[in-house]
């Protein structure tokens, strides 16, 4: 049996998600969130579409990710087909972007962007394979320096790109 979460405010209690802002309140519901003002006049709520902001929020960054994708192509960062690699595992180790749990979803992903000259699923899962630890402090089966470095500079490269959107 699944313990429920509750917060008493002002007297009142809550079961669920609360999360509170000085004198207001968000209510979460899964479905909508119910943002109370307890300084405003006639203490008015306002709801927002979760749902809505989501979708908007992944269409912000499927387009921030492929710009800079595009970006890495064009500055021929992306030497290799398998360089594609660094991407999904500094998107999987880096929060806010997507998360990919095999290679063929990554993949997947890509080609939904509608980008072009993709790796295949088998040169992204076999460098997988190589890299270990988290980000920007890999290290690599091949073990060669000069190599490595370009690896980490990719996906440096990228998330400097993303986060200038």
């Amino acid at each position: 049996m699944e313990e429920k979460k509750t917060r008493t405010i002002g007297g009142i209690t809550f079961t669920g998600d609360i999360t509170v802002h000085g004198p207001m309140f968000d209510i979460h519901d899964n479905q909508h969130v119910h943002i109370y003002n307890g300084n405003s006049e006639g203490k008015k709520e306002e709801e927002v579409d979760v749902q809505a902001l989501e979708t908007d929020d992944i269409v912000m960054v499927d387009e921030q990710v492929k710009k800079a994708v595009m970006t890495l192509k064009s500055e021929g960062v992306l030497k290799y087909l398998y360089d594609y690699t660094w991407l999904m595992v500094v998107m999987n180790q880096t929060k806010g972007l997507p998360s990919f749990d095999t290679p063929q979803s990554f993949v997947t992903y890509l080609k939904g962007l509608q980008l072009a000259d993709l790796p295949d699923v088998s040169s992204v899962k076999k460098a997988y394979g190589y890299v270990y630890g988290d980000f920007p402090n890999w290290t690599f089966q091949d073990k060669d320096t000069t190599e490595a470095n370009r690896r980490i500079n990719v996906a440096k490269r990228f998330l400097n790109i993303y986060r200038k959107g």
